[in-house]
């Protein structure tokens, strides 16, 4: 019998999207708050994260109606366009800080739209028996862009222009949107009764959802606040932790999605959550040996890696084989609120106690994380 051929042409279009969307978001991470503090400081440097990440979660929220109503084609069309033509209007408004919030407030917008639509359309048409290593793959799909596109933002700035990034983010944006009139037009199916906030608060989602949201928290703090903890260079500095932890993270993502089809999703969970903690652990335990920082890069990455797939992956075989929508949407709510809030209240406690203080936090929530693993119930969808 001839084996089942696993990445379609259908699941590689929607790869391929996925990689774009990363690459136009994450080049811009460090290019845009560069722009807009020139002219508005901080504080409107940091009102760019602001500006794309809240519209962003606020827009997931409505997605899986609209996939219902609308369709996923014309969806995905419309969100690559408005991750895309925004950075042209970069272009236009490069020193007018009002222009590149709002322009942001846009990209926020296909942003929730892409990734919940996207990630929809992989888990439905990846076959039930390989959706673990369908997801890995989306997951490095959606992975490797943050390890170069940050970084190549950063070189096109400095070396050509600002302008050079915002062309080169819109042209993956607009590449998206052709990919995305190519995909397969579906419409979610059979949607759960309750709405989103209803499903966080049932037994089903909320208990995946809590614990995931922490991990996500962990990481978004860790990676705001990493630069300004680990100030010493090599092999202890930040770029170092931030390498390993970018390329461990992605790698495993991959890795573990295979390896959940294979001895199941539940076996994986405790592993990644331990070596989550022993990481930040390391990480917080100060700012000397390289030895230290380099496993607490590799210890988190990984843990965080194995940690995204399989929660993933528990919140879909929770919906069932139908319902897709709902969980894609809330694992992505929170990855974004997780990240959004993480720096926020790891900067407010370390503006009280300082850094040595503050860090300590972060392997404290994951504690929290990994108990609510163990505790977690076992529920038919």
């Amino acid at each position: 019998m001839t084996r089942e051929r696993l990445l379609t042409r259908d699941l590689l279009l929607l790869l391929a999207g996925f990689f774009a969307i990363f690459v136009n978001t994450t080049m811009l991470v460090p290019v845009l708050p560069t722009v807009v503090a020139r002219t508005g400081g901080a504080s409107g440097a940091g009102l760019v994260t602001a500006c794309f990440y809240f519209p962003a979660v606020a827009t997931q929220f409505r997605v899986p109606q609209a996939l219902r109503r609308y369709g996923a084609r014309r969806l995905l069309v419309l969100a690559f366009l408005l991750l895309g033509v925004p950075c042209f209007a970069y272009l236009l408004g490069a020193k007018g800080e009002t222009a590149i919030l709002a322009a942001s407030v846009f990209r926020g917008v296909g942003f929730g739209i892409a990734t919940v639509g996207t990630g929809t359309l992989i888990a439905e048409l990846a076959p039930n028996e390989r959706r673990g290593t369908v997801m890995g793959w989306a997951g490095l799909a959606a992975g490797i862009p943050p390890v170069f596109a940050p970084a190549l933002g950063v070189f096109l700035e400095r070396s050509v222009g600002a302008g050079s990034a915002f062309l080169a983010a819109g042209l993956f944006g607009l590449a998206g949107a052709a990919i995305a009139s190519v995909t397969p037009d579906r419409h979610a199916s059979r949607p759960r009764p309750a709405g989103l906030l209803r499903a966080i608060a049932t037994i089903h989602f909320g208990w995946p959802f809590a614990w995931f949201f922490l991990v996500s928290l962990c990481r978004g703090a860790a990676l705001s606040f990493v630069p300004l903890w680990l100030i010493h260079g090599g092999l202890s500095s930040s770029e170092a932790f931030l390498l390993l932890f970018g390329t461990t993270a992605y790698v495993c993502r991959w890795f573990g999605g295979r390896l959940s089809d294979r001895i199941g999703l539940r076996t994986l969970l405790v592993p990644g959550a331990l070596s989550s903690l022993a990481g930040l652990v390391l990480l917080a335990s100060g700012q000397g040996p390289a030895l230290a920082v380099v496993f607490a890069g590799l210890l988190f990455g990984a843990g965080y890696g194995l940690l995204a797939t399989t929660s993933q992956m528990d919140m879909l075989s929770r919906a069932g084989p139908d319902g897709f929508a709902l969980p894609t949407t809330l694992w992505n709510i929170a990855i974004d609120c997780g990240v959004g809030l993480g720096g926020v209240v790891l900067g407010t406690i370390a503006s009280v106690s300082g850094y040595g203080v503050a860090f300590w936090v972060l392997p404290a929530a994951l504690g929290v994380a990994l108990l609510l693993i163990l505790l977690e119930p076992r529920v038919s969808p």
